[in-house]
């Protein structure tokens, strides 16, 4: 018998209040928690945390709560200006890495943000100049003779 039947009604109830704080410490932890090595977390998170508390403008437009059962509207209504405000900064202070991970959060935590292209130029072989743009479609790297 499969086992969710084994559980009378009020424990099924108690269990979802339970998974309802689950969700809610996963969509806040979930990716960071990922990131945990035996060193402690990566720079990654240092240095993201770093462009967040140095840019207050940035740190005002994300709300300060996030509660079991707050609609997605309402944690997302300025989650498209939070990115674009920290994108720049988290791009030129931190690693590729970082803005992998910030992004990442940021769906995590339930929200969708569109992602600027990235253009980087880099030579090949002293001749051969090559733009890759990013991101690219997945398993596809996409390479274009420049």
């Amino acid at each position: 018998m499969f086992p969710l039947f084994n559980y009378s009604a009020s424990e099924v109830s108690d269990i979802c209040e339970v998974l309802e704080l689950v969700d809610l410490v996963d969509q806040q932890f979930g990716v960071i928690c990922s990131q945990i090595t035996p060193d402690g977390l990566t720079e990654s998170y240092s240095c993201l945390r770093s462009v967040l508390f140095s840019n207050q403008d940035c740190f005002a437009l994300i709300p300060g709560r996030n509660v079991p059962g707050l609609s997605k509207e309402n944690k997302c209504e300025h989650m498209q200006q939070f990115y674009d405000c920290m994108r720049t900064q988290v791009q030129t202070r931190c690693d590729d890495e970082s803005h992998t991970l910030f992004t990442n959060i940021i769906d995590n935590y339930g929200c969708s943000v569109r992602i600027a292209e990235r253009v980087f130029l880099f030579e090949l072989k002293s001749v051969l100049f090559y733009i890759i743009r990013l991101p690219s479609p997945p398993g596809r790297q996409s390479l274009e003779k420049g």
